[in-house]
């Protein structure tokens, strides 16, 4: 099953019923006081979110009676004819101009984007990301409209096959290019395939991505970030570190980590430390699954001084128990994140966290995505951030 944020038009005006034409429109846009347009009933499959009902209506509507310029209808005028929450209007027009059909003026309203030559960029993603904050769609936003390019938004579940997904891409291959981003490697390499055989360029988007990897991607050196953490750690006085696999591991990057950690385990700098894994199973939760299992993982290794989990979830669960259990951080234990998130600052206590230019990576994805068609790699430079969660080890 497939589950995108961009549909076929047609699927919905099947499904939905219009308003009897009367001589008279119910109201016409500003400036368009000429032309009759209806608002049509929200219908559609009871399977969908209501906004997300709304939202492909009034897609519709800005194809096909708007005009590239034309002020949409504001949100009183929607909540007052369609009878539905004013959150629910103002998701599906946020939604809207996210995927760059609407332009939001200040004091002024929404209006409609010229729509007919612009380049688009399809953006396949795992569903379980939706749970966190992701910078990574944000960024890629950003990066569109700064090309002038929509943002279609795919979402794939644990059922979702390649050709499902070729099969939900609305644009055709000479102005629909795609991103493909924190999926599971068989499906990343299968889908990758049917793109290149239905015709659509592609660019991954990641960690590691082996040498023998075709086509273009944007990424980062693991070794180099893994590195970067065990030598802080090391710089602090750290010996017995506890690194935690709480990812699923047919993921490209979550399997390139733990490869990294356990070469530099196998090489003897850190005899008194070692890695565990939670078994995330793929479209698992590695917050909860950190949350239940690092209890076990400490009382098995009570001398540790040092969490190391493999994504800021598991990071955030692993401050989460230290708060509950009064352990103390950084003086008892330090913790670092190996990812990035807007939250990891905001936190009680600040976590130390890798960090890359998000902003550059999708930057470089869209310029590799239109740009001529060669396999191209490009790396982006890791940095770690420090901040209150680690500190020497308290001696004894």
């Amino acid at each position: 099953m497939v589950i995108a944020c961009e549909v076929d038009c047609r699927q919905i005006e099947s499904r939905c019923y219009y308003f009897a034409k009367v001589k008279r429109s119910l109201f016409s846009p500003p400036g368009s006081s000429k032309e009759k347009r209806l608002i049509p009933a929200v219908s559609g499959s009871i399977a969908e979110p209501l906004h997300v009902r709304l939202r492909n209506l009034l897609r519709q509507m800005i194809l096909s009676e708007f005009k590239e310029g034309d002020a949409f209808y504001s949100e009183r005028q929607l909540f007052e004819r369609l009878k539905v929450s004013k959150y629910t209007i103002q998701q599906a027009l946020r939604d809207l101009a996210l995927e760059g059909f609407l332009e939001n003026k200040a004091r002024r309203g929404n209006f409609v984007r010229h729509k007919e030559n612009l380049r688009t960029v399809g953006y396949f993603r795992s569903g379980y990301d939706g749970s966190y904050l992701d910078p990574n769609m944000a960024a890629l936003v950003e990066a569109c409209q700064s090309r002038d390019c929509l943002l279609h938004v795919y979402s794939l579940n644990k059922n979702s096959t390649a050709e499902d997904a070729v099969r939900m891409i609305r644009g055709q291959p000479i102005n629909e290019r795609i991103v493909l981003m924190t999926l599971a490697a068989d499906l990343t390499q299968s889908l990758y395939h049917a793109l290149e055989r239905a015709g659509y360029h592609s660019v991954m988007l990641g960690g590691y991505f082996p040498k023998d990897q075709p086509g273009s991607y944007v990424g980062f050196d693991v070794d180099h970030e893994v590195e970067l953490v065990t030598q802080h750690l090391a710089d602090l006085g750290h010996e017995r570190i506890l690194f935690v696999m709480d990812q699923p591991e047919v993921l490209v990057t979550a399997r390139a980590r733990a490869r990294a950690i356990q070469n530099i385990l196998d090489s003897g700098r850190f005899p008194k430390s070692r890695m565990v894994s939670c078994r995330v199973p793929n479209w698992g939760d590695a917050f909860e699954t950190m949350r239940r299992k690092l209890p076990k993982f400490l009382c098995d290794f009570p001398s540790a001084t040092a969490i190391v989990p493999m994504s800021a979830p598991g990071a955030w669960a692993a401050l989460r128990h230290c708060v509950e259990h009064q352990i103390e951080i950084p003086t008892q234990m330090s913790l670092i994140s190996f990812d990035e998130l807007s939250g990891n600052a905001r936190l009680p206590i600040p976590l130390t966290s890798l960090s890359f230019p998000v902003q550059e990576r999708a930057e470089r994805a869209i310029d590799l995505l239109w740009g001529e068609r060669n396999d191209r790699r490009h790396l982006v430079k890791t940095e770690l951030i420090l901040r209150a969660s680690t500190a020497a080890p308290r001696t004894t």
